[in-house]
C-alpha cells in the first residue's frame, strides 16, 4: 500500500507542475484539465505495465514482457535478458543430464542411485533385468524390500561396503550370478554397481574341473612309473623285459609331456589377449597327434583306426 502511494508521488508532482505552468498560459480550467488527464494517462501505463507483469507472473511467456514508458522498458529489457540467461543456463544443464543418463544407459553393467534411506531414486534398464525391477513403479521403494535376499540385506543395511556381494540364481529365469557393490556419495546417497558373472563364474567351475582332471590324468602315469622303477629296481629282470618297461615308462613320459605342452598352450592363450596369427595347419599331422594323444589314453586296450581322406589344411 505504501509503496504504491510512495510510487504515486512522482506523477502527482508531475501533473502538479503542468497544472501551474497551465493555469498561468491557459487558465484556470484547462490548466487543471491537462494535469488530470497526464495523471490518468500515467496511472493507465502503470496499470498496464503491471498488469503485464502480473501475467508473466503467473506463468506466461516472456513475449508478454513489453512495456509503455521509458523506464518501463528498460526494467522488461533487463528482465528479458536475465530470463533469456536462465533458460539457456536451464537448457545446458538438461542437455548435460540427458548424456549422463544416455552415458549410463549404454552401461553394460547395473547402476541403481539410492538416497539415505535405501530408497530408489534412478537405475539404468540393465538394473531393471538384473534385480526385476521396474522403475516407474518401484522408484522411492526401498531396495531391500524389492531384493530379500538376507545377505544383501545385511550388506546394504550394514553399511560395510569394502567388499562386493555376490548373489545368485538372479534375474528373471533365475539363472544369473551377480555382483555388486555400493559406492557412498554426496548426503549419505550410494551407487550400487551391478555386474554379471555368469559366464566368469562358469568359466572358474570349469577351470577348476579341468584342473582336477589334469591332476587325476598326471597321477595315472607317475602311478604306473614308480610301479616300473620299483620293479627294475627290486627284481633282476631279464634284459628284454626291462626293455619292455622301459619303453612302457617312456610311453607315460611322453603322455605327462604332453599334458604339460596343453597345460602351457591354455596358459599362454588365456594370457595372451591379442588373437593368434592365421597360420597354416596340416591336418595330417594334427590327425598324428590326435592318434597319439589316444593311444596314450587307451594303453593299448582299444583298437584304434583313423583315416585321413583329404590334403586340404587348416
Amino acid at each position: 500500500m505504501l509503496s504504491g502511494f510512495l510510487r504515486l508521488i512522482p506523477i502527482l508532482m508531475l501533473a502538479g507542475i503542468a497544472g501551474l505552468i497551465g493555469e498561468s498560459f491557459l487558465g484556470d480550467e484547462l490548466g487543471w484539465l491537462i494535469a488530470l488527464l497526464i495523471v490518468v494517462i500515467s496511472l493507465f501505463i502503470a496499470y498496464v505495465n503491471q498488469s503485464r507483469l502480473d501475467v508473466f507472473v503467473r506463468g506466461a511467456g516472456i513475449s508478454h514482457l513489453f512495456g509503455f514508458g521509458s523506464s518501463w522498458s528498460e526494467i522488461f529489457f533487463r528482465l528479458q535478458r536475465i530470463i533469456t540467461g536462465l533458460r539457456k543456463d536451464i537448457e545446458h544443464v538438461e542437455r548435460q543430464y540427458r548424456r549422463f543418463i544416455e552415458a549410463f544407459q549404454a552401461s553394460p553393467n547395473g547402476i541403481v542411485m539410492l538416497d539415505d534411506q535405501d530408497q530408489i531414486e534412478w537405475c539404468n534398464a540393465i538394473a531393471e533385468q538384473f534385480l526385476s525391477i521396474q522403475f516407474k513403479r518401484d522408484v522411492l521403494q526401498r531396495i531391500h524390500y524389492i531384493v530379500r535376499r538376507p545377505e544383501f540385506v545385511q550388506y546394504i543395511t550394514g553399511r560395510k561396503y569394502d567388499e562386493p556381494v555376490v548373489l545368485e540364481k538372479m534375474g528373471s529365469n533365475s539363472s544369473r550370478i551377480l555382483l555388486l557393490q555400493a559406492f557412498p556419495f554426496s548426503e549419505n546417497r550410494r551407487l550400487v554397481l551391478i555386474q554379471d558373472i555368469t559366464d566368469l563364474s562358469k568359466a572358474e567351475a570349469m577351470r577348476r574341473d579341468f584342473v582336477a582332471n589334469v591332476s587325476h590324468e598326471m597321477r595315472t602315469p607317475l602311478t604306473v612309473m614308480m610301479g616300473f622303477l620299483e620293479t627294475v629296481q627290486t627284481l633282476d629282470l631279464p634284459a628284454e623285459q626291462k626293455a619292455q618297461y622301459l619303453e612302457m615308462m617312456m610311453d607315460q613320459g611322453k603322455r605327462m609331456k604332453n599334458l604339460v605342452e596343453d597345460l602351457l598352450t591354455l596358459a599362454n592363450l588365456e594370457a595372451n589377449s591379442q588373437p593368434a596369427p592365421l597360420n597354416s595347419i596340416s591336418m595330417s599331422y594334427l590327425m598324428s597327434l590326435i592318434k597319439n594323444d589316444a593311444y596314450a589314453l587307451s594303453q593299448g586296450k582299444h583298437a584304434l583306426n583313423m583315416n585321413l581322406n583329404t590334403s586340404c589344411n587348416l
